[in-house]
């Protein structure tokens, strides 16, 4: 399974300068073109503010980069118009893959949001993947198997 963050860039600066009415378009601008390029069992929801969350089901590392960089190619083609204004918007998106049992929801959503500021920090309007996306052993910690079982 494999998690996609993402946010506006600059969503702010779409606010203060043409409206709050007209950032509400983008956001419903994007929620539409998040419907048309995701699959149906993709979980896709709006996680506060200008954030978007996607749950990408039986996804590994290479099938969430391509959904995360058709999706980001996509929103940077669309436009809204109002009142005879065009806009376009662009996405910062971070990527974060879980293998079964490996991690919680949490660390999983924690991890594409620290993807998601790396990718601001490379410039936005990028993807950029979780650096670790498996658990790390705790070094204090000793994991003992238990022995075969042995029968005569």
């Amino acid at each position: 399974m494999s998690v996609i963050l993402f946010d506006i860039d600059e969503f702010k600066r779409i606010n203060d300068r043409h409206g709050h009415l007209r950032g509400d378009s983008v956001l419903a601008a994007v929620g539409h073109r998040m419907h048309q390029v995701l699959r149906r069992s993709d979980l896709r929801c709006r996680y506060g503010g200008d954030e978007f969350l996607i749950v990408l089901p039986e996804t590994g590392e290479a099938g969430a980069a391509r959904v995360a960089e058709s999706l980001r190619a996509e929103i940077e083609q669309m436009r809204t118009a109002s009142s005879g204004e065009r806009l376009n918007a662009t996405i910062s998106v971070g990527t974060a893959t879980v293998h079964k049992g490996s991690l919680q929801a949490e660390q999983i959503i924690d991890r594409a949001d620290r993807a998601l500021y790396d990718a601001k920090a490379h410039g936005r309007n990028c993807v950029r993947a979780a650096a670790d996306t498996s658990p790390q052993p705790d070094p204090d910690t000793v994991t003992i198997a238990p022995a075969p079982l042995v029968t005569h």
